[in-house]
């Protein structure tokens, strides 16, 4: 940001989804926190 000055744009193209590679683990304890 300091090469821009704070006018920067960042611009990003998706190119699409992998494989999948398995089963997620799983959390039993855990917290959501949202701030807005």
């Amino acid at each position: 940001m300091t090469d821009t000055q704070g006018a920067g744009i960042i611009n990003k193209l998706f190119d699409g989804y992998g494989p999948w590679f398995g089963e997620i683990p799983q959390r039993n304890t855990g917290a959501l926190i949202s701030d807005r």
